[in-house]
Parts: structure tokens; C-alpha cells; sequence
């Protein structure tokens, strides 16, 4: 599994959720991959997480801001956490950290 995070990413519902999104490309022999995406802009952080199969080529899961908190139109960070099924055995898990922008 490769895969990347889109930016900028959008606010919506008052500025609570951000929609991360991005694309994600298979190895041979996965089957599944349940992705987990946390967004942090200062003290205000929030995940969220979503299962996919190979058929899917981009993923997307919004990540709500805890504590009421707000998301503000500047950089974050986005931590993506992919935890990869595979047809012959154990998973494997994958991880990337990148600087995003918030519209």
C-alpha cells in the first residue's frame, strides 16, 4: 500500500470537521486496509477512520475536532495510519506524517 494526503483539505460544519482525503495504491495480494487519519493544528486535534478494499483508488474520512474544537484556514498536520490485511498472513502496518493546508 502507497498512498498520500491531499492539500489543502476543506473545513465544513462550522469549522469542526476537516475532509481528508487522498489516493492510495495496492501491492499484490492486500485485501483490505482500514485507514485512520488524525488532523492537528495546535491544540485543537481530531481523527477519524475508515475500512477500504483494492478496488477503491482514493480515500476519504472526516475528522471532527474534539472538544468543540474549531479548525482554523492554515497548516496542519496530518498523520495517516494504514493498517494493511493480506491474503497470506499477518498485516502490516504503514504510517506517513505531511504538512496540510486548511481551507
Amino acid at each position: 500500500m502507497h498512498g498520500n494526503v491531499d492539500s489543502p483539505l476543506g473545513r465544513s460544519d462550522g469549522d469542526h470537521e476537516v475532509q481528508a482525503e487522498g489516493w492510495m495504491q495496492w501491492d499484490q495480494g492486500e485485501t483490505s486496509a482500514v485507514i485512520t487519519v488524525g488532523i492537528t493544528q495546535g491544540s485543537v486535534s481530531g481523527s477519524g477512520s475508515e475500512t477500504y478494499e483494492p478496488d477503491e483508488t482514493t480515500w476519504d474520512i472526516g475528522v471532527i475536532a474534539g472538544k468543540n474544537g474549531v479548525f482554523q484556514g492554515a497548516q496542519a498536520t496530518a498523520s495517516v495510519t494504514a493498517v494493511v490485511s493480506h491474503n497470506a498472513g499477518p498485516t502490516t502496518t504503514i504510517n506517513w506524517t505531511t504538512q496540510v493546508q486548511l481551507n
